[in-house]
C-alpha cells in the first residue's frame, strides 16, 4: 500500500511549495519527502505522458483560479486535487515503477516493487519504453547535480537507474526475436546510456567526498604558475590529461548555468502566461459587469415609464 500526502505547503516569494510526503507501507516502509511547484506537476504529467506515449487516467486541479475565493480556499484545493493526481498514480501497477515517477519523487524503485508488481520487459516495445525511460531519469540526474540539488536524491535516482540497466541487457541476451542489425544498435543505444550512468556515477563520488575541493573557476593567475606538490609528480602527459579533465569539468559548469538561465526563462514565461490568464479574467469580469450595468439601467427606464 502506497499512500501521499501533502501536509502543508510553503509560501515563497512569488509562488507555492507543495510539500509531498509518500509513506509505503511494505516490507521496506519508509516515508520520503518532497517539495515542487505546482508548475513542476504541470511538466511532470507532460515527461510522463509523452514516455508513456499515451495520456495516464489521472488530472490535475485546474491551474486557472477564480476571482470569487479565498487565496487559502484555491491553495487547499490544489492540494486536495495534486495530493489524488499522485495517489492515482502511485497505486496504479502500471505506473508507480515507471523511472519518471521515481525521479519526479526521489524514490527508489526497491522500495516501491515487490515480486508480484516487479516490472518485466516482455517485448521490444517494452524494451525501447524502458530505455527512454532510462535516458529520461538520467537527464533529471544530471540537471539536479548542476543545479545544486541533493545529492541523496541523486543518489537515489542512479540506483533506480541501475536496476534499469541490468533489465535492459537482461532482454538483449535471451531474446531472439531482433535481428542482428537491430541487436547491435539496441546494444549501442544501452552502451552509450550505461556511460552516461558511468560518468554521472563518478561525479557524483566526486561531489560527495570532495565537495570543497574543486579549484573555483573564476581566478585568474598572472606571470608563470605556482608548482604544486600534485603537479610535481605529473609528468607531460599526465598533466595534459590533467589539463583536459578540469577544461572538461568547465565545460559541465557552464552546461549546468545553461540550464539554470534556460530555468530562469521558462519561469518567465510561466509567469506571463499566469499574468495573462488573470487579464483574461478581469476582462470577462468587467464585461459582466459592463452587462450588468445595462440591465439595470433598462429595468430604471422600464420603471419610469411606469410611474
Amino acid at each position: 500500500m502506497i499512500d501521499v500526502s501533502i501536509p502543508t505547503v510553503t509560501a515563497l516569494d512569488d509562488y507555492l511549495l507543495y510539500n509531498v510526503e509518500v509513506t509505503i507501507s511494505n516490507d521496506n516502509k519508509g516515508t520520503y519527502k518532497v517539495s515542487k511547484r505546482f508548475s513542476d506537476f504541470v511538466e511532470f504529467k507532460k515527461r510522463l505522458e509523452h514516455a508513456l506515449q499515451r495520456p495516464i487516467p489521472y488530472g490535475l486541479p485546474s491551474k486557472y483560479s477564480s476571482l470569487y475565493k479565498r487565496t487559502d480556499m484555491i491553495t487547499n484545493e490544489r492540494k486536495q486535487g495534486l495530493t489524488q493526481f499522485l495517489h492515482g498514480i502511485l497505486n496504479d501497477n502500471d505506473i508507480r515503477s515507471h523511472s519518471t515517477v521515481l525521479a519526479f519523487l526521489g524514490l527508489p524503485e526497491m522500495n516501491l516493487l515487490t515480486s508480484s508488481t516487479a516490472v518485466v520487459i516482455d517485448s521490444s516495445a517494452k524494451w525501447m519504453d524502458n530505455l527512454k525511460a532510462l535516458k529520461s531519469i538520467l537527464q533529471d540526474v544530471r540537471s539536479k547535480m548542476f543545479s545544486n540539488s541533493n545529492i541523496v536524491d541523486c543518489k537515489k535516482s542512479l540506483n533506480a537507474c541501475q536496476a534499469r540497466i541490468e533489465q535492459l541487457r537482461e532482454y538483449l541476451k535471451v531474446q531472439n526475436e531482433l535481428g542482428q542489425g537491430e541487436l547491435r544498435r539496441r546494444t549501442e543505444m544501452l552502451d552509450s546510456n550505461v556511460r552516461d550512468y558511468d560518468e554521472l556515477s563518478s561525479l557524483l563520488i566526486d561531489l560527495s567526498v570532495t565537495p570543497t575541493t574543486r579549484a573555483p573557476l573564476n581566478q585568474r593567475t598572472l606571470g608563470k604558475p605556482k608548482e604544486t606538490e600534485f603537479t610535481k609528480s605529473l609528468d607531460n602527459p599526465a598533466l595534459l590529461q590533467q589539463q583536459q579533465l578540469q577544461m572538461a569539468q568547465q565545460d559541465q559548469d557552464l552546461e549546468g548555468l545553461r540550464g539554470i538561465i534556460q530555468r530562469q526563462k521558462q519561469i518567465g514565461t510561466a509567469i506571463n502566461e499566469e499574468l495573462g490568464i488573470q487579464n483574461d479574467l478581469l476582462k470577462g469580469l468587467r464585461n459582466q459587469v459592463d452587462s450588468s450595468e445595462d440591465k439595470m439601467n433598462n429595468a430604471r427606464r422600464k420603471i419610469n415609464k411606469i410611474l
